[in-house]
């Protein structure tokens, strides 16, 4: 089990979530994330997307989780 991401005011939650529980991308994402890094955010939490592209161009650490029970694994 990895270790708990403190949530602090550095952590930002950008998903939606799906009735059954599945974190989804929505529309304006990447500008979303890209705000969140403009305001000094240094880890987002992300739906299931690749983040590859945008995330070596980022100051912040982009971490994609599936659904709600991986993101109370995380941070719990």
């Amino acid at each position: 089990m990895k270790e708990p991401i403190p949530l602090d005011t550095s952590t930002c939650i950008l998903t939606s979530l799906s009735l059954d529980g599945r974190l989804e991308s929505f529309h304006g994402l990447i500008p979303a994330i890209q705000q969140a890094v403009l305001l000094g955010f240094k880890q987002v939490l992300l739906p299931p997307v690749d983040v590859g592209v945008i995330g070596k161009a980022l100051s912040a650490e982009l971490i994609p989780l599936a659904d709600f029970h991986q993101l109370l694994e995380v941070c719990c």
